[in-house]
């Protein structure tokens, strides 16, 4: 189950996002290395680039902590748990860049592509672009 999507950039070039991101190597079986370093090095990638993305926020600190917080608050009003009133069809999403819930709901509709951190109910992020 899809948890949340942090809204953490704009996209400029998504030719060379997708490019830059299906580089990034997945070291599986690596100790101490897991998913969560892999969106890491992601970030960490994108911002040393600056051309693939426009107004973002690539610290992992940031996107990280804000990712967690949001969840939490999430799971403090029962998004997940099946006791609160939601629309479980649409994802919690977040706009990290305004600091405020968002409403992207149909990506089609979006001039600029987004890219979202997203976490499952594995709480395993990954990077998901619309």
């Amino acid at each position: 189950m899809l948890l949340i999507r942090i809204m953490i950039g704009k996209t400029e070039r998504k030719d060379r996002l997708i490019c830059t991101l299906r580089g990034l190597p997945v070291m599986q079986g690596r100790q101490g290395w897991n998913c969560v370093s892999w969106v890491k090095e992601a970030l960490e990638t994108l911002q040393a680039d600056g051309a693939v993305l426009g107004t973002s926020i690539l610290v992992w600190g940031k996107v990280r902590d804000a990712a967690m917080d949001y969840c939490q608050k999430k799971k403090e009003r029962h998004r997940f748990d099946g006791k609160g009133n939601f629309d479980m069809s649409k994802a919690a999403t977040y706009d990290l860049l305004e600091r405020k819930r968002s409403y992207h709901e149909s990506p089609s509709i979006c001039i600029v592509p987004i890219m979202y951190l997203v976490l499952c109910e594995s709480m395993l992020p990954f990077i998901l672009l619309l």
